[in-house]
């Protein structure tokens, strides 16, 4: 991590100080990590991986409480529980992401950083699901509940492609629709509430059916 890292113990991740000194940070096996018998300046420096300080900040700060400390046993310390996959790096700023998504999606990326084994931000999982398509064939009971999930997970663009028209019978297990939408187009009424619940989303519709194509027919 370099010095303009502002290193921050992940969110999903808590510190608990065991009776013995131990430390441990997590609590998901697998994922979590004990700290055995550490020195008491781990606990001070633990304090301060709070994403607000870069690591000569934290380092000044130790010096100021008169916290003894080599430079580098602290920055051997973090580079571990970088290792460790432990931190993420409150410094990134995503430029494809904006700050009302960032907020929209908090919880999500929380657990993005929880299963991430590769070192990869939160926001960068995100990055990837609003540059990616989904062509959605037939919005019926699968179709509009994946939708749905697919647009408040922050995909970037659907397409919808169905030739129906919204029945009552559709309304008891067809998400995207209500009472008020019977005769409408299924893609037109699905786009309409689908930007209701995330207005960040693209979507095309296109109201007409999947058929095979002649031309790859006759070649069989």
């Amino acid at each position: 991590m370099n010095t303009n890292t502002k290193p921050l113990i992940k969110r999903s991740h808590h510190i608990i100080l065991a009776e013995d000194g131990d430390i441990c940070i997590g609590e998901i096996p697998g994922v979590s990590k004990i700290i055995v018998a550490p020195p008491e300046w781990v606990k001070d420096v633990l304090g301060k991986l709070d994403g607000t300080r870069t690591v000569p900040q934290i380092a000044k700060e130790l010096g100021h409480q008169d916290i003894e400390v080599s430079e580098q046993d602290l920055t051997g310390f973090i580079a571990i529980l970088h290792e460790m996959n432990l931190l993420e790096d409150n410094a990134f700023f995503s430029n494809a992401l904006t700050s009302e998504e960032v907020e929209r999606y908090d919880r999500q990326m929380l657990q993005f950083s929880l299963i991430d084994k590769g070192h990869v931000h939160s926001q960068i999982y995100q990055e990837r699901l609003k540059s990616s398509s989904v062509v959605m064939f037939g919005m019926g009971g699968w179709g509009t509940w994946c939708s749905l999930l697919l647009a408040m997970a922050g995909i970037g663009k659907l397409r919808l492609v169905d030739g129906d028209d919204v029945e009552l019978s559709n309304i008891n297990r067809q998400i995207l629709y209500t009472t008020s939408d019977v005769g409408k187009e299924k893609v037109s009424a699905a786009k309409e509430r689908i930007y209701e619940y995330n207005p960040n989303v693209i979507v095309e519709a296109f109201c007409e059916f999947v058929a095979p194509d002649p031309h790859k027919l006759a070649s069989y």
